[in-house]
């Protein structure tokens, strides 16, 4: 369980940077299990390419509605990437 594994090794206080998810077709199964009321990262990565739209549209509204705005990906892309609209890091591509 995500909650129990990184809250043991998440100090008070520190924060997760990113949170990257490659669960072969079943990334929105472990994105609605992950704890977002207690842990916040400040971006999430996800394999898009194996969600069919419906799936992930669902799942968009669902990242969405814990405060991620998506930067980049749709369902026909690889990879989906979020941005928590709070966050104080800085996205900024090379």
């Amino acid at each position: 369980c995500a909650a129990t594994e990184l809250g043991k090794r998440l100090r008070r206080g520190s924060r997760l940077s990113l949170l990257m998810v490659d669960a072969e077709g079943h990334d929105d199964a472990v994105l609605y299990q992950f704890p977002f009321a207690t842990i916040r990262p400040a971006r999430v990565l996800f394999e898009a390419h194996h969600l069919r739209p419906r799936r992930f549209y669902r799942l968009a509204q669902h990242l969405r509605a814990w405060g991620y705005e998506m930067l980049g990906g749709t369902p026909t892309d690889y990879i989906s990437t979020w941005h928590h609209v709070n966050s104080t890091e800085v996205f900024s591509t090379f």
